[in-house]
């Protein structure tokens, strides 16, 4: 078979194996039904928690920044409730909402994967066991957390204990007259430069490897005995292989600017004690969870066939030589 028979043979296959599943368990898996509903439960509550625990804690901030401003290391003491309430909150946030749309993203992928053949001959079957996909997917999030988040997030913290440092001592030492005030305010303004800088430079890198790591997900769920460093080098390969990847990255911001819109909304015109007694408006809630929800799983969809038909692409543009040095991998076993 030549290249352009090949090429041919591989486009169809995903139109021919999508009736190995129904159109109902292709849009709504029965085994995702109970999840869904819980995170239609569980998302309210934890955004409304969190506007509550704001209000909490924004005044003990406010006076303790106030404190520490003026010179005085003493603060006041964080209340052992409003701590506990945090911890909760966490807690409720982790296993209620992140581990809930981990699996949820899980069981979909796992159930699309089935839709497809392979790429190539030349790559491995893709993986529908819900197990070690779940594995997987937290293994490459945990991952993706410390390459992409953790970063910006510690230069942020940093710069900003920096600038609070700066500013203490400043005060404090302004009116010894053996430290110069411009050599305070100069080393105090290089510092703080000198870590902006770096926090910006990590915001854009962070930036960049989430863009470049967009198919990571559909990598660790297909293939969840692949290393997390090795996902993201496949990533790198296979990110603009797909001319699909650039709609990717628009409807990608839509959709994270669609979430926090939902989530302003939602915090702005209820509370937590509303929802729970029931005088919030749950049926618009629950619409605009669905439509955050149908939104987040097509988006999902659109990422696992256009890594599919980037992995197509990508094999295609192999040399010829390099592709007879690999030989076929064995079938999955399930």
């Amino acid at each position: 078979m030549d290249e352009r028979a090949e090429s041919i043979a591989q486009k169809r296959e995903p139109l021919q194996a999508i009736e190995r599943i129904s159109a109902l368990d292709f849009i709504l898996p029965p085994q995702v039904i109970p999840l869904i509903l819980l995170l239609f439960i569980v998302l309210p509550i934890v955004c409304l928690t969190l506007k509550s625990l704001f209000l909490a804690v924004f005044p003990w901030l406010q006076i303790n920044s106030t404190l520490f401003s003026s010179g005085n290391l003493t603060s006041g003491p964080f209340p052992m409730g409003l701590l506990l309430k945090i911890v909760a909150f966490f807690l409720l946030s982790f296993f209620g909402c992140f581990q809930l749309i981990q699996r949820i993203k899980s069981i979909y992928l796992c159930t699309w994967v089935q839709a497809f053949e392979r790429p190539h001959p030349l790559h491995i079957d893709y993986q529908s066991h819900f197990g070690r996909a779940m594995i997987g997917l937290l293994r490459w999030s945990f991952f993706q957390f410390l390459r992409v988040v953790l970063p910006p997030v510690f230069m942020i913290i940093l710069t900003a204990g920096v600038g609070a440092l700066a500013l203490y001592l400043f005060t404090v030492f302004s009116d010894l007259p053996f430290i110069m005030l411009s050599f305070q305010i100069t080393t105090a303004l290089f510092i703080i430069i000198m870590l902006g800088m770096l926090t910006l430079a990590t915001v854009i890198n962070s930036i960049w490897v989430t863009v470049h790591s967009i198919f990571g997900d559909v990598i660790a769920v297909t293939e969840p005995s692949l290393p997390a460093s090795l996902v993201l080098e496949r990533c790198k390969r296979i990110a603009y292989a797909s001319p699909l990847m650039y709609l990717l990255i628009f409807v990608y911001v839509g959709l994270l600017v669609a979430v926090l819109l939902q989530a302003s909304w939602l915090m702005q015109h209820t509370d937590i004690n509303a929802l729970i007694a029931l005088k919030a408006d749950i049926p618009l809630i629950l619409l605009a969870e669905l439509i955050t929800l149908a939104s987040y799983l097509l988006f999902n969809f659109l990422k696992l066939f256009g890594y599919h038909q980037g992995l197509i692409r990508y094999y295609h543009l192999l040399p010829v030589q390099l592709k007879s040095s690999f030989s076929p991998p064995p079938a999955a076993t399930l």
